[in-house]
């Protein structure tokens, strides 16, 4: 196998989508069942919590959004555009005032709660993952 095929600025590496699964990522279900386990402790900024029982509502909505985090944040940012305005007195989902102010707010704390999901993942051995990507490059430096 030729050295510069490895150096030129040609190279490129496609993955699939289950490439970070195998590296020790977690699926959106698996990720979605860690961000829900966490919910309960997840705290806004002024130490308020409830937003395990904004997802709950939201799974008896669609439960769908309990296997996929990103549906969940697609009802809130539907849920906190609609609320602002002149729409907010159309009846689509009756929510009460307390988890209306958890969805105005779980945006904002959601991504500091996916980083410590991240960071917790980051003690699993799998540094030799890309190590057997080689096994998809024949010798004459094309992928199979």
């Amino acid at each position: 196998m030729s050295h510069s095929a490895y150096t030129s600025d040609a190279v490129l590496l496609l993955l699939g989508a289950g490439a970070s699964v195998d590296a020790g990522m977690p699926t959106i279900k698996d990720l979605t069942l860690c961000i829900r386990a966490r919910l309960p402790y997840l705290k806004d900024m002024n130490a308020k919590v409830g937003f395990d029982e904004l997802f709950d509502r939201l799974v008896g909505i669609d439960p769908d959004v309990g296997f996929n985090y990103e549906r969940f944040l697609e009802y809130i940012r539907l849920i906190n555009k609609i609320s602002k305005g002149c729409a907010k007195n159309l009846a689509f989902i009756n929510l009460t005032d307390f988890l209306l102010d958890r969805a105005g707010h779980i945006e904002y704390v959601i991504g500091d709660l996916a980083r410590v999901i991240f960071y917790d993942l980051q003690d699993i051995p799998h540094q030799h993952y890309f190590c057997h990507l080689s096994d998809f490059i024949p010798t004459h430096g094309c992928p199979k």
